[in-house]
């Protein structure tokens, strides 16, 4: 029996009559750093794929695949390579078109078997720094010495970049991760600006800014990434207390610190953040390291020449919100 191997046509077999399908092709491209100058290589790369697929008459766009900011020589860590693979697997795309093959992969493994598993689908690749198109390769030894290349370079290259980060980091210069850090922007001169509350923002004694959101995402935050239950051990405020002419200490500051704190705390709980307790700081008016007896952050007033004690408003108050757990808050 004659088997007769029978081409892919690119013509649709239904609706309009001799209609050429164009070739979906898609563009996948990538930068290795955060840097703002690889930045704007990663957005020029796209522009200029976008422009070559649209200006070429058979083809037509299937997407512009992307990864930036990713370093390494694996591709387990990139979402747009692995969403392009997905994509070819459902057929959505006819070919892949890349800057060249380290930008593909830089893993010699991942280049082979990458590059296998797409042309078994009638997938090609084009290469367009080594001039390579998988659909007419004839061997796979070029793209295997080529993709070695590929990996032994990243490895030095990353190597190069770790040993020049540790010489930067001797001489105090280190790139600062704004979009990690709260509380700092990049200034003017380039070096990192303290970002401060604005004129007005409430304060306690000690001018320590009042913000009560951080009992919410604080513990939030945590418990998200480490699965362990949460203990509040310190949490309070300084004022200037003083006891009145009724012979009472009124602190109207301290409650309300002290009920938007544990709001705040209560939603965490709401939304699922297991909190086993929270100690208010302090019973009494104590000594500081830092401050010595000048500030006071008890729920008791000390007079520390009689050594009387006195319970301020707030220790009434935090007596109810204990003995309803919370309930009247």
């Amino acid at each position: 029996m004659r088997i007769v191997e029978i081409p892919a046509s690119m013509r649709e077999s239904a609706g309009r009559k001799n209609a050429v399908r164009k070739l979906r092709v898609a563009a996948y491209c990538r930068v290795s750093t955060e840097e703002e100058e690889q930045q704007g290589s990663f957005e020029i790369q796209k522009l200029y794929y976008t422009e070559k697929i649209n200006s070429t008459p058979e083809w037509e766009v299937a997407g512009i695949y992307a990864d930036d900011g990713i370093s390494g020589v694996h591709t387990k860590k990139r979402d747009g390579f692995n969403q392009m693979i997905q994509d070819c697997k459902k057929k959505k795309i006819d070919l892949i078109l890349t800057k060249s093959i380290s930008r593909f992969a830089r893993n010699t493994l991942d280049s082979i078997q990458y590059v296998r598993m797409l042309k078994q689908m009638g997938i090609a690749v084009v290469f367009e720094k080594e001039n390579i198109n998988t659909a007419t390769m004839n061997s796979e030894m070029i793209l295997t010495v080529l993709s070695a290349f590929a990996q032994a370079e990243s490895e030095s290259i990353s190597q190069n970049v770790a040993r020049g980060k540790r010489m930067g980091y001797k001489h105090g210069k280190f790139a600062f991760p704004y979009g990690r850090i709260i509380g700092y922007r990049k200034g003017a001169d380039g070096k990192p600006e303290h970002v401060r509350y604005p004129a007005g923002h409430p304060h306690n004694a000690l001018e320590w800014p009042i913000n009560e959101d951080g009992l919410y995402w604080g513990p939030r935050f945590l418990y998200e990434r480490y699965h362990t239950p949460i203990l509040i051990t310190e949490n309070g405020m300084d004022a200037h207390d003083a006891v009145s002419l009724d012979g009472k200490v009124h602190d109207p500051n301290r409650q309300d610190y002290m009920h938007r704190y544990l709001r705040a705390l209560g939603q965490a709980v709401a939304d699922g953040v297991p909190v086993l307790g929270y100690f208010y700081w302090s019973f009494f008016d104590n000594f500081e390291w830092a401050h010595g007896y000048q500030e006071r952050f008890g729920l008791v007033y000390v007079n520390y020449q009689t050594q009387e004690r006195i319970l301020k408003d707030s220790a009434y108050w935090y007596q109810q919100v204990m003995a309803t757990n919370g309930e009247n808050l």
